[in-house]
C-alpha cells in the first residue's frame, strides 16, 4: 500500500509542539548553563585562593594590600593588586622593586622592564585564569580611573602606559579585540579586599578605613556600572553615593557581616564581625554583572 505523505497542516502542527518543547526546554537549559558557570567562578577562586596562600607563605604570612592609592594622575584598586601579586603587572611574573602603583613606577625603567630577571614566579597559573586591562573594559577612562594599562578598549598598544592587568570572572558579558586582532568575551573584575587586622568589626561609621574591610579599595570600578554597553549601576555603588558620605556602604557591609555573633545597629550605625574577617574577600558579579544582587558570588563558605 501506498504510503500517505504528511499534510501542511499535520506538519504545522508537529513543528508548533517541538517549539512549544524547546520553549519549556530553555529555562531548564538556561539554568543549567548558569550553575556550570557558577562552579566554573568557584573553582577559579580556588585557584586564586591558592596563589594567595602561596604568596603569603613567602611574605611573612600576610596577603597582599588591597588599599585604594589615589595620586594625581589616577587610582589603584584592590582589584589590580590582586593581579600583580599573582601573576605580576604585566602577566610575566612579580617585581620585588613594585611600588604597587603603576602611576607612580610608570617612569622608572627599572620597574617591570622588559626582562623578567628578578621576578617572583607567578603564584597562579595564567591558564586557569582570565586577566585584561582596565582600558579594554571601558573605554571613557578619565583622571579618576584606575590605572588604564597599556591597552585601550579597541585593544591598540598604548605605549604611553606599562600594562596592568585585572582578573576577570567567568561571566562574559563585553566582546573586545586583542592586539593580535581577534576579538573575545571578557568578564566583570573580581574584586579582592584584604583583611585589617587592626580593626576588630566591619562598621558603617566614619572612616570607612577603619574596618577589618574597605569598601573604597574597590570603589572606582564599581563607578562605571554594568559591564556592558548600557551600564547599570551597581546596587553596592549606588547605595555608597546616594548616603551622602563617602563612608557608609551600608548594602555591602550587610552583605559581609557574619550572622554570629548578631550584628548591632544604633543610631544607624551598622557593625559586626565580617565573613573571612583573618584573611580576604573575593567577590564577582555574577551571571547579572552588578555588584549587589542576589547572584553574587563570594569566596565565603555556606553564605547565601
Amino acid at each position: 500500500m501506498k504510503r500517505k505523505a504528511f499534510t501542511i497542516i499535520e506538519l504545522i502542527v508537529v513543528l508548533s509542539v517541538i517549539a512549544l518543547l524547546v520553549s519549556a526546554l530553555a529555562p531548564a537549559l538556561n539554568k543549567i548553563k548558569e550553575h556550570a558557570r557558577s562552579l566554573a567562578q568557584r573553582a577559579q577562586f580556588r585557584n586564586i585562593e591558592m596563589g594567595l596562600e602561596g604568596w603569603a607563605n613567602d611574605h611573612d604570612f600576610d596577603y597582599p594590600d588591597s588599599n585604594l592609592e589615589i595620586t594625581a594622575s589616577g587610582s589603584v584598586v584592590g582589584a589590580q593588586k590582586l593581579c600583580e601579586a599573582l601573576l605580576g603587572r604585566d602577566l610575566h611574573g612579580f617585581d620585588p622593586k613594585s611600588s604597587w602603583n603603576p602611576w607612580k613606577d610608570q617612569n622608572d625603567p627599572d620597574i617591570y622592564s622588559t626582562t623578567t630577571k628578578g621576578r617572583i614566579e607567578p603564584y597562579a597559573e595564567i591558564t586557569k585564569l582570565q586577566a585584561f586591562q582596565f582600558g579594554q573594559l571601558w573605554a571613557d577612562a578619565n583622571p579618576d580611573s584606575p590605572y588604564p594599562g597599556n591597552c585601550d578598549d579597541q585593544g591598540n598598544i598604548n605605549s604611553a602606559y606599562k600594562p596592568c592587568y585585572l582578573l576577570t570572572d567567568h561571566f562574559k558579558r563585553k566582546s573586545i579585540r586583542l592586539p593580535a586582532g581577534n576579538s573575545v568575551r571578557i568578564g566583570s573584575p573580581i574584586l579582592y579586599y584584604k583583611a585589617n587586622d587592626r580593626f576588630k568589626a566591619l562598621t558603617t561609621a566614619a572612616p570607612a578605613s577603619q574596618s577589618i574591610f574597605n569598601f573604597t579599595d574597590n570603589a572606582p570600578l564599581m563607578q562605571y556600572g554594568q559591564l556592558n554597553d548600557e551600564p547599570k549601576k551597581h546596587p553596592f555603588y549606588a547605595a555608597y553615593t546616594a548616603s551622602g558620605s563617602q563612608s557608609n556602604p551600608r548594602l555591602w557591609v550587610e552583605a559581609l557581616l557574619a550572622p554570629s555573633p548578631a550584628p548591632t545597629d544604633q543610631g544607624g550605625v551598622l557593625e559586626g564581625t565580617p565573613y573571612n574577617k583573618d584573611s580576604f574577600i573575593l567577590l564577582s558579579a555574577g551571571p547579572d554583572g552588578l555588584y549587589g544582587t542576589k547572584d553574587d558570588i563570594w569566596n565565603i563558605s555556606g553564605k547565601k
